[in-house]
């Protein structure tokens, strides 16, 4: 509908916020932007619309009370010390326990909700990640699960290991890069051995990030490992801050479209020619392959990573 059908145009910002951005206009047309009304209310609290500030405390109270239930089923004293060796006995735990599939893959989607609501919540989730034995089962439930699905990049990896038994350690930064949880309260899980550890798949917590697709996470792991080599007074050579990967960070931020977090990368020493390991393209293949341009500013020319082959002999200008 256009903005003069019908409606006079002295009112349509006022329908608009009467509407609580469930209209919006764009372009001289009215659209909903969003698919369902299931998915405007699961969509991240907006301050421009303080009408609905009393429905997003409402809703941030219901995500803290889930997050509590999921992580006081996780801490039940029977996880405490048991061992998974077989996929048969992730399924006898399952049926035994049929809600712990829902705890270990939503506690964090509910944390990260309801975060700095409620202080109980906090002290709960750091508890949790600070006894190592919760959390591994939690993390070997996800991905157990994770290398049933066809396409899945953690799957693929299981195709090279045994799924049993767990292949961690996995340690607080892993979770919350997962579940793209930042910030304080649970701040403590990073320090530079946890940007640098890896779990058994060869994964660290920058790439479980990627994984997902949590931009937010990779940023806090740049900004803090940034720090530290400005508080280090190394800034000259701060490639001992860099966080660990199993994937070419280069080349991975920007095929992601994430320009800023690709200088935050050169920043920290990276080098711009490193190649991903399946088809050993550099950034500036990915920068020209699907015209990231925003990327292209960042990267620095040189004859070199103008020149440079991927594994089919093609340069980025090819």
């Amino acid at each position: 509908m256009d903005e003069d059908d019908r409606i006079d145009s002295s009112h349509i910002q006022e329908l608009c916020e009467e509407c609580h951005g469930l209209l919006v206009l764009n372009g001289g047309r009215f659209q909903l932007p969003h698919d369902s009304v299931r998915e405007f209310l699961m969509s991240a609290a907006d301050p421009k619309y303080p009408g609905l500030e009393g429905f997003w405390r409402f809703r941030a109270g219901i995500q803290a009370t889930m997050g509590r239930l999921c992580l006081t089923y996780l801490t039940f004293d029977h996880f405490k010390n048991i061992q998974i060796a077989s996929r048969q006995q992730m399924d006898r735990l399952h049926e035994k326990f049929p809600l712990l599939r829902y705890a270990s893959h939503n506690w964090g989607y509910h944390f990260a909700r309801a975060q700095g609501f409620s202080e109980a919540l906090d002290a709960e989730a750091a508890h949790f990640l600070t006894v190592q034995r919760y959390g591994e089962l939690a993390m070997h439930v996800i991905h157990a699960d994770e290398a049933l699905w066809p396409y899945s990049e953690m799957r693929y990896r299981r195709l090279q290991l045994s799924a049993f038994p767990a292949k961690g350690p996995w340690i607080p930064a892993h979770h919350l890069a997962w579940f793209g949880i930042t910030g304080h309260p649970l701040k403590f899980a990073l320090d530079l051995p946890a940007v640098k550890h890896r779990d058994g798949l060869d994964y660290s917590a920058t790439d479980y990030a990627i994984l997902r697709g949590h931009k937010t996470v990779v940023d806090w792991i740049l900004d803090f490992c940034l720090q530290q080599a400005q508080e280090s007074g190394n800034m000259q050579d701060p490639k001992h801050f860099q966080p660990a990967s199993s994937f070419c960070l280069p080349a991975i931020l920007t095929r992601n479209k994430w320009p800023d977090s690709l200088q935050k990368l050169l920043d920290l020493g990276f080098g711009v020619d490193e190649r991903e390991n399946r088809y050993s393209d550099s950034a500036l293949h990915q920068a020209t392959r699907v015209s990231r341009f925003e990327s292209l500013r960042v990267l620095p020319p040189s004859i070199t990573n103008i020149n440079v082959e991927n594994r089919f002999g093609e340069t980025p200008f090819w």
